[in-house]
This record gives structure tokens, sequence and C-alpha cells, in this order.
């Protein structure tokens, strides 16, 4: 947080209610089944990043299952995203 034109902003997390949410909005219109959504909360623990990119890995499988090798922190779903982006086929 040295630079000028950085600012950094504590965000709460997300209650339960707010997080299904926020996943159902990425999965939307289709129904998300209740272990994968436990799963997904478990996992992101209120952060709304979290919950968002969980959920697009989620929906880029097409398989409504959390996948076997969910990346352990945020910076590791990012850089999965990225790859599968660079990759043929990808995204």
């Amino acid at each position: 947080m040295e630079k000028s034109y950085a600012t950094q902003l504590a965000l709460p997390r997300l209650g339960p209610e707010d997080s299904r949410g926020v996943v159902q909005a990425v999965l939307h219109p289709t129904p998300v089944p209740e272990p994968l959504m436990q799963g997904l909360l478990a996992k992101a623990a209120g952060n709304p990043l979290c919950l968002e990119e969980l959920a697009w890995t989620v929906r880029e499988h097409d398989d409504l299952q959390l996948p076997s090798a969910v990346p352990a922190t945020i910076q590791a779903v990012l850089t999965a995203r990225i790859d599968s982006r660079d990759r043929p086929g990808g995204p």
C-alpha cells in the first residue's frame, strides 16, 4: 500500500444467504444441487470474489459438481482460470 494510487478497503464476509445469491447468479438459470452449494460456501467462507470464481469454475466444467482439485487459494483459482484460457479449446 505504498503507492499513492492504491486504496485498501476492508469488506466484511458475506453471510450464507448472500453467498448463495452470488453462486446462483453465476450459475443461473441452472438450479444448484445442495451438496454443491454447501461445498462452494464452505470453500469460499464468505469471500465474494472466491465465491464467484469457484462458481465460474463449476460452470466451465458443465457438470455441476465441485471439481475434485479445487485450488486452495483465490490466487490459485485465478491462475487456473487464466491458464485454461491460454489452452486451445479453453473458455
